[in-house]
């Protein structure tokens, strides 16, 4: 297993789940049998997993069935935060968040941009840019390019956000989110 899925394998594994519900989105394609050991850890966390077919290339009856199957899902669970990673899951992701209500906050982390295969992915990127509200970035230019030239908050993986108050300050402002009382 490699890149996108070991950086979200890492996340799901390690995240603290007080206080959250957190749904995660997969496909198997791709994926090996050391993925499918993780997604059961995965799992035994309370972490509910649902399968998301989809392709690295674009294929527009797939990714239809896959964009109608994030939505009906997301409609059900109605996040207050999607966090993305690859650039297959982000766009459409994105394109999802506008067929939302309300519409949740979207925290793209590139992974593996896209936009470096072609002029037309590097456009559809720039595109969905706009429909991004946290950046969490390997680079700058990863950030640049990811984000059509906006000034949307950028964090750098290599940032501890628990360091740098300024940051987890520029995050929660920005999705706006309230945890739950505890009352």
């Amino acid at each position: 297993m490699a890149g996108v899925k070991t950086h979200v394998v890492d996340i799901l594994r390690d995240i603290p789940l007080e206080g959250l519900e957190i749904v995660y989105f997969y496909s198997l394609t791709r994926s090996d049998n050391g993925f499918l050991e993780d997604l059961q850890a995965i799992k035994a966390r309370g972490i509910r997993c649902h399968e998301v077919p989809m392709r690295v290339e674009l294929r527009v009856a797939d990714d239809l069935r896959a964009f109608l199957q994030l939505w009906k899902l997301l409609r059900e669970f109605r996040p207050q935060v999607l966090h993305l990673h690859s650039s297959k899951a982000s766009g459409l992701g994105r394109l999802v968040k506008l067929a939302l209500f309300p519409q949740p906050a979207v925290v793209y982390t590139p992974n593996a941009m896209a936009c470096y295969r072609s002029a037309f992915y590097l456009w559809l990127e720039r595109g969905l840019g706009w429909f991004t509200d946290v950046l969490i970035a390997v680079s700058a230019s990863d950030g640049f390019t990811a984000s059509s030239g906006q000034d949307l908050p950028l964090i750098s993986k290599s940032l501890s956000m628990q360091d740098d108050s300024r940051y987890r300050l520029s995050l929660a402002t920005r999705l706006q989110l309230s945890r739950p009382s505890s009352g």
